[in-house]
């Protein structure tokens, strides 16, 4: 009677999943009925074992076992049929699967939320409980892998220009500090993962690479939080706390990672060294006499590199030309004034920020009124 009250589990993969085999042997609530071990082709297994289906809670796939064999569209068939013919919970597992999967979103837009797609064995193992949890993972959880025609409006009055961002093209590792306290960095650090996650469909998070608890104001309000590896869901992006194993955490699971240091008047040499060796490196600071003072200061730690790119918060329109022509050796951005970092402003110059690192479609273009576009205003010196 007690095995009856169990959810019952089919597998079917390339091999035995020992974290999903350790979850379900913990549990008294899940027993695996039936596991199909080899590489198949998934229409034909779900066809020739439909009747094994009758009676199960939880149906587990894992994409490796059938992807050599099987098409996307096959895949999709396949599910299809299991959700036309039987009320059952579907697990898919892609490892390794990225935003911006035409067929991971294939399966969302069937009503198929429960999708694994992490590498790293830790967020593996949450993910795979949440998935097998009572209420299982929900939409507001998945619906990061829906595939939107994304556009991305340059222009707010005039003529629009739309680009459809892909993915990122590879693993990227992104450092943001600033020149003193309360200058914006952990806000542009914030908006840049919501643009690269939002607007372009890029895997990318926030890592809080400092001490100031900035994640944990949000775990009250999180869509999830897995406290082992101290993630927190928030508005569509995953912010991690600051872990001494954190870079193994992210590295394998998002192909933009973004550091927040603060800023450099807390940052040891071993963190000040860290950030140089990031792929992108942004400084954030303000324009103000004693603002330039820290910014000083910085160019004496740093070093006047070419590859930093420097963001100004908080500058009058009238001083920007001014400022523009002192700078005009280094890569710099005039910041658009932002209350809210999960509300993203600077479209126009992340997209030059980040554009070696995202793929993007076709341009159209929309009629409307004349524009004014906030373009990048600087360029490296001769």
């Amino acid at each position: 009677m007690e095995i009856q009250r169990r959810k019952q589990i089919i597998y079917i993969g390339n091999e035995i999943n020992d974290v999903l085999e350790n979850i379900i042997n913990e549990s008294n609530d899940l027993r695996i009925t039936s596991r199909y071990i080899n590489e198949y082709n998934l229409n034909t297994i779900i066809t020739d074992q439909i009747h094994s289906f009758n009676g199960i809670n939880i149906l587990i796939i894992d994409n490796k076992s059938v992807t050599k064999s099987t098409s996307e569209s096959e895949i999709i068939k396949a599910l299809t049929k299991i959700r036309d013919l039987y009320d059952l919970r579907i697990i898919y597992i892609a490892e390794g699967y990225k935003r911006g999967s035409q067929l991971l979103s294939n399966i969302f837009d069937l009503g198929i939320y429960n999708i694994i797609t992490a590498e790293n064995s830790k967020i593996l193992e949450e993910e795979l409980r949440k998935a097998l949890s009572e209420e299982g993972m929900s939409f507001r959880n998945s619906k990061k892998f829906k595939l939107e025609n994304v556009l991305l409006n340059i222009n707010s009055t005039n003529k629009v220009v739309e680009k459809k961002f892909i993915k990122a093209k590879q693993y990227v590792s992104v450092g943001v500090a600033g020149t003193q306290t309360h200058i914006g960095t952990t806000t542009q650090a914030i908006m840049m993962t919501k643009f690269l996650v939002d607007s372009c469909n890029t895997s990318a998070c926030y890592v809080e690479y400092n001490n100031h608890k900035f994640v944990d104001n949000f775990i009250e309000w999180a869509d999830e939080y897995f406290e082992n590896i101290g993630k927190v869901s928030y508005q569509n992006i995953d912010m991690f706390q600051y872990k001494d194993n954190i870079k193994d955490i992210v590295k394998n699971d998002y192909s933009i990672n973004i550091y927040d240091y603060s800023n450099f008047q807390e940052m040891s040499d071993e963190q000040i060294a860290s950030f140089l060796e990031k792929d992108i490196k942004f400084v954030v600071s303000g324009t103000k006499k004693w603002e330039e003072d820290q910014l000083f200061e910085v160019f004496s730690k740093v070093g006047e590199s070419a590859d930093i790119n420097y963001i100004f918060n908080f500058v009058p329109e009238e001083e920007k030309e001014l400022f523009r022509k002192s700078m005009q050796e280094f890569n710099s951005y005039f910041s658009e004034y932002s209350v809210n970092p999960f509300v993203v402003k600077n479209k126009t110059y992340y997209e030059e920020m980040f554009k070696n690192y995202i793929c993007d479609s076709e341009i159209e273009k929309k009629k409307q009124p004349s524009k004014i576009n906030f373009k990048r205003l600087f360029k490296k010196g001769s």
